[in-house]
């Protein structure tokens, strides 16, 4: 139903949040107004309060936000890898491979953008696709492992950090250029999918 009201391509799951309020508003009422004393409403009304504010977590904690130049509020690193990877996939279906932090950025940013498997690896494709992600998140990322693990998913890119020079040869030996970096990232394409 969310779907068809605001469209297909909007990441709609946040919009899960919004019968908390009305739920827990509704339930403070029935509770509250199964008590006749108007006085012990109203401590009751208080002491509610304060337990949904002390229970809460404050959403603007040091570190936890970023000013961002992107629509979808997302880091702007992750916004230039999915805007190089909306220039070059000129709209044809693609299957993306990247890092825990990067994927599920990559979701936010443009729901369009497939991935190769869902967060922490759940969701995949088959287990390859479950190898891949375990092995794009290892401390020590192997290219020669990566790059063959992505051609057997069917992978268009690979977006991820590079380990070495030695990393970056072994991606491209194994199918899979450079097409650009973005920051720290390295976004890699294999042309036999686009």
């Amino acid at each position: 139903m969310i779907m068809r009201c605001i469209g297909k391509d909007v990441y709609w799951r946040v919009l899960w949040l919004l019968p908390v309020v009305p739920l827990i508003a509704g339930g403070f009422t029935i509770y509250v107004s199964k008590i006749g004393n108007r006085i012990v409403q109203m401590g009751l009304i208080i002491v509610l309060s304060a337990a949904v504010v002390v229970s809460g977590t404050g959403m603007i904690k040091a570190g936890n936000f970023e000013k961002v130049s992107n629509r979808q509020q997302v880091p702007d690193e992750i916004a230039m890898i999915c805007e190089r990877i909306n220039n070059d996939r000129n709209g044809n279906e693609i299957r993306i491979a990247a890092d825990e932090y990067a994927s599920s950025y990559i979701r936010v940013y443009d729901p369009a953008l497939n991935m190769a498997y869902g967060r922490r690896g759940a969701g995949a494709v088959d287990k390859n696709a479950k190898k891949l992600y375990q092995q794009i998140n290892a401390p020590v990322p192997d290219g020669k492992k990566i790059s063959k693990l992505a051609d057997l998913v069917k992978c268009t890119y690979v977006v991820m950090m590079a380990a070495d020079e030695n990393f970056l040869s072994d991606m491209e030996s194994g199918g899979y250029k450079i097409l650009g970096t973005a920051d720290s990232y390295y976004i890699f394409v294999c042309e036999k999918y686009k």
